[in-house]
């Protein structure tokens, strides 16, 4: 089972990002179950959800607290303290940001990738919302899910331009991000 959060503020589309990453994971004939976890505060507030994936059944329907991959929705979600606590060994980091990292930002991450998923969503749908792009990253970082069935549960979620729009900023996605080289010395405890 792989155990995952996706992290953000409230108006980048991170709950809904995760209901479309549980979608496409369950197109590929896998379990997903994905939690969000947000309060009653306004737009710009941290915003989280859980997702868990496997082969097998999902039974637990709990927060992640023990993680093999991580997605922070903007640089700013990255350097909250609760992103990177429980980190799995080898635990994968996507972030949209616009520059690479000049270190890796934490000493526990495996691989690392940037992607600027807000300027992708600002050129293909004219709003800071980077959700589909980064799903589309996802899905080229990490291999854990067809970057068919991320279009897929595209199109069950919008229609006609807005679906366009968005399947446009998902292929974006997939095709520029960067994964990052680090050596042993470069690493901060921040983004």
């Amino acid at each position: 089972m792989k155990e995952m959060r996706l992290h953000g503020r409230g108006g980048q589309g991170v709950v809904l990002a995760g209901n479309m990453l549980a979608t496409a994971l369950a197109l590929d004939g896998k379990s997903a179950s994905v939690i969000p976890t947000f309060g009653g505060e306004r737009r710009g507030a941290p915003v989280s959800a859980s997702l868990r994936f496997d082969d097998k059944p999902i039974r637990q329907h709990t927060l992640v607290y023990a993680v093999d991959g991580l997605i922070a929705f903007d640089p700013v979600s990255g350097v909250f303290p609760e992103v990177f606590s429980g980190l799995k060994p080898g635990c994968i980091f996507l972030i949209n940001r616009a520059k690479p990292l000049a270190t890796k930002p934490n000493p526990g991450l495996g691989k690392v990738g940037v992607v600027d998923a807000t300027g992708i969503a600002l050129q293909e749908l004219g709003a800071p919302i980077p959700n589909t792009s980064m799903l589309g990253a996802f899905a080229a970082f990490t291999g854990w899910v067809s970057m068919d069935s991320v279009l897929k549960s595209l199109k069950i979620q919008f229609s006609g331009d807005r679906l366009a729009r968005n399947l446009r900023a998902a292929e974006r996605g997939f095709a520029e991000v960067r994964v990052m080289e680090f050596t042993k010395e470069a690493v901060s405890h921040g983004v």
